[in-house]
């Protein structure tokens, strides 16, 4: 099989680092991306072999437990899909990347206010 990824989002920090650290000792996999994304929480993108991935993710959340807030693998991922993964976009001069995760009235709000103050492009 291709390659796949495995994304997971923990409520916790420790508990993150904690079960990469077994996701890598698992299986034959490769980290795409390794970081915290707000206070509290922290987000793991790997890749490799689907049975791999798939293998790496389960003893990720094994260790994790309910710290785990989501998790997925994506078998036969489509090329160019990791190396967006840290892309910046750059146009128009404006270099920046921003993913905002809210519920939707706040999500608007937020974009109200940044649009006046900032050049945004939104997708």
């Amino acid at each position: 099989m291709g390659k796949a990824i495995g994304v997971v989002e923990f409520s916790s920090i420790g508990k993150g680092i904690e079960s990469l650290d077994a996701m890598l000792k698992c299986a034959d996999v490769s980290v795409v991306d390794s970081k915290m994304v707000c206070i509290g929480k922290y987000f793991v993108v790997i890749t490799g072999e689907v049975a791999a991935v798939t293998d790496s993710l389960n003893a990720g959340k094994e260790i994790a437990g309910s710290f785990v807030i989501g998790a997925k693998v994506i078998p036969s991922v489509a090329e160019g899909v990791l190396e967006k993964i840290n892309a910046v976009l750059v146009k128009d001069g404006i270099q920046s990347l921003v993913f905002l995760k809210q519920g939707t009235c706040r999500m608007v709000y937020t974009a109200q206010i940044t649009s006046r103050s900032h050049r945004v492009l939104t997708c």
